[in-house]
């Protein structure tokens, strides 16, 4: 994880990795049969492959890029390290970033609305049938405007607005997808009814609160969604603004075959 800290320099990235497991391919147990397998497993030359399999703890919170300097963001890699006898050279060391996603439901579906009014009797209702939606698909935001004494509306603007808050840093906001109606004709109907569709990326990070072991009880990773309506007046005139709430979560992989373990591929090479 990287967490973004303000300090009397200026704002920096500092790293914070957090290890989740760690396997050996051979042990270094002391024990003396253990110790001949290893003296006995010389790789030929060319090149040599194995598999391996791994399970990953259940809630973690998603990878998540860094969508502008000095941003916070979760990035997740796999350390491969060959370790030689002292008389070799150094140890062969590889790292590679995977992505991680949660794809578990937090939440049923439901329908959620908001809705306000100005002191010019212009009021903004929006909704979502539902506030559940999935990475890589589209959901509707539907909105109605009721001005029945045909105030001036210049615009209006919706952001799918996304907050990350790791740890104590402060909390940042991205704008992940935003549409603007600019229809002067259109909007000075004393009723307005319209809908407008969102397209999820499929890389998007999922909603998620996670709260690492190691950490104090009031720092947690939390990553989370919601939807702005604007309904921007003239000047003179105060604006509407509402927020939605959305539970962003991701498609379930189809399940893979897991690889054959160490054991079993060495115990045929025998």
């Amino acid at each position: 994880f990287f967490l973004k800290t303000d300090e009397n320099f200026g704002t920096i990235i500092t790293p914070y990795k957090l290890p989740f497991f760690s396997i050996s391919l051979f042990s270094n147990s002391t024990d003396e049969q253990q110790q001949q397998q290893q003296q006995q497993l010389t790789f030929p030359p060319g090149k040599n492959s194995w598999p391996f399999s791994f399970s990953i703890p259940e809630f973690l919170p998603p990878s998540a890029t860094q969508l502008k300097s000095y941003s916070q963001y979760i990035e997740y890699s796999i350390d491969f390290e060959i370790m030689r006898p002292r008389l070799c050279r150094r140890n062969i060391e590889k790292t590679f970033v995977i992505p991680v996603q949660n794809s578990l439901r937090i939440a049923a579906d439901r329908q959620v609305q908001d809705q306000k009014e100005n002191q010019n009797i212009v009021s903004l209702r929006g909704y979502l049938e539902n506030n559940v939606v999935v990475t890589g698909t589209t959901f509707t935001l539907h909105f109605e405007v009721d001005n029945p004494n045909g105030s001036t509306i210049n615009k209006i603007s919706t952001y799918l607005v996304q907050n990350r808050q790791f740890a104590a840093s402060p909390k940042e906001q991205f704008i992940i997808n935003e549409h603007k109606i600019k229809d002067p004709q259109g909007l000075q109907k004393n009723q307005v009814k319209d809908k407008i569709d969102f397209i999820l990326p499929t890389t998007l990070p999922a909603t998620c609160s996670y709260h690492p072991p190691s950490w104090l009880p009031v720092q947690d990773i939390d990553i989370d969604y919601y939807v702005l309506i604007q309904l921007h007046m003239n000047r003179s005139i105060e604006d509407i603004v509402l927020e939605l709430p959305v539970i962003v979560t991701a498609v379930t992989e189809p399940t893979i075959d897991i690889p054959p373990s160490y054991e079993s591929i060495f115990s045929t090479r025998q």
